[in-house]
């Protein structure tokens, strides 16, 4: 949940600069919030907590999140460069803080939480699906770039040593 309120406090500064985060992360951050805060209110009660009950789903949740604000970072980050899959990043990044509220909807309506990750899972298939190309000239434009590079060295030195 510390991950949650720096990039709360993030997304709510109102700078010049680049606009982070997309509103629907907004909407990501305040609903993980709320069933986080949900979950402690029902687990305050028993003597258990989510990860004796539940310790495959929270421990998804944990990486899930550890994942979503490292992206939600890596968006920032590349949006300040100006990159070109900056849509992919985006893309992924609203799925991963999706993937968090689904896997938190588990464990508090069980029924309910499945059939989102149903849909969910639907969602990230068409997602890949889409951003297939995009991934793959992304990729091949930098092998290019990386060979270009390593090429350009080599010949450099090459030329430069003395006969």
């Amino acid at each position: 949940m510390t991950y949650l309120c720096f990039l709360s406090f993030i997304a709510s500064s109102n700078s010049s600069g680049p606009n982070f985060p997309s509103p629907l992360n907004g909407v990501i951050i305040f609903v993980v919030t709320t069933f986080g805060g949900y979950l402690q209110v029902q687990f305050g009660s028993k003597n258990t907590s989510p990860f004796d009950e539940h310790y495959i789903i929270m421990w998804a949740v944990s990486v899930a999140l550890s994942l979503y604000a490292m992206m939600l970072i890596a968006e920032f980050t590349v949006e300040l460069h100006k990159h070109s899959f900056l849509s992919i990043i985006k893309r992924f990044t609203v799925l991963m803080g999706a993937l968090v509220a689904v896997l938190l909807t588990i464990i508090i309506l069980p029924l309910f939480g499945y059939f989102k990750l149903l849909l969910w899972t639907i969602c990230f298939v068409k997602a890949t699906f889409v951003s297939f190309e995009e991934i793959c000239n992304c990729f091949w434009k930098g092998l290019c770039q990386t060979i270009d590079m390593v090429s350009s060295y080599f010949g450099r030195e090459h030329a430069s040593l003395p006969v």
